[in-house]
């Protein structure tokens, strides 16, 4: 009962701080480079971080950050939840991140997020959303942006299974950058498709870079999946 309780007082003070956030990012966003447009995510983990103790007393580590490459990679996380949308980008790296492109129709939030040049795909349509990975990827990457997708392409509660896409080694390999594989355990304490959040702590790990450049793309996709699904279940 408690923590259906925790759970519903955290909706409206998460939806207040997504309204704001993302009006500030509209009115301000615009005339700030795009690194500088940064802080728009950075606050709004903060912000998430500080109601989700508060309300739910859900904490979180973040682990290997010392990892993160100081050039251009491509990094892949498991997707359960909400949160590693924004822990991720707030890790200062400049991210341009794949999604589906109804997210950036959603009035005030999708409008933000389009000021920080994701790659918004067609999930309905595998191929051409692969292709678009690869080559917008490759253009975001020559401009000295780190590109961030998510393989399993939607959110997954723990446990279950879905294809991983090899999306990101395809891009990986074919820009030359590392690749660096990321796993959590988000959907155990704010899982993506249910309404109730359990207390605790989350818990994500950065792994090292993967180096791309004497490898095949199966083999680095193999590699990186392995190493975040092992990491998960350590978790």
């Amino acid at each position: 009962m408690l923590n259906w309780i925790r759970s519903l007082l955290f909706v409206p003070g998460y939806v207040v701080i997504i309204f704001v956030v993302s009006v500030l990012g509209l009115l301000i966003g615009p005339f700030l480079s795009f690194e500088r447009r940064f802080w728009v995510p950075r606050l709004t983990f903060r912000l998430v971080s500080f109601w989700l103790r508060v309300c739910c007393n859900i904490r979180y580590e973040i682990t290997g950050v010392e990892n993160l490459p100081k050039t251009p990679c491509v990094l892949v996380s498991n997707h359960q939840s909400d949160w590693e949308t924004y822990a991720l980008q707030s890790l200062g790296l400049g991210l341009c991140t794949v999604l589906k492109r109804e997210l950036l129709w959603i009035p005030l939030f999708g409008w933000a997020l389009a000021l920080l040049e994701p790659i918004a795909i067609n999930r309905g349509r595998s191929v051409p959303a692969s292709r678009s990975v690869i080559s917008q990827g490759k253009k975001r990457l020559a401009a000295g942006r780190s590109v961030l997708l998510f393989p399993e392409g939607t959110r997954v509660l723990p446990g279950q299974k879905v294809p991983y896409r090899r999306s990101g080694a395809l891009l990986a390999h074919a820009a030359g950058v590392p690749l660096v594989p990321i796993a959590h355990n988000a959907g155990e304490h704010w899982p993506g498709k249910r309404f109730m959040k359990t207390p605790g702590v989350i818990k994500m790990v950065i792994g090292e870079p993967i180096d791309t450049s004497d490898k095949k793309s199966e083999a680095i996709h193999q590699m990186s999946m392995e190493w975040i699904q092992k990491r998960h279940a350590a978790l």
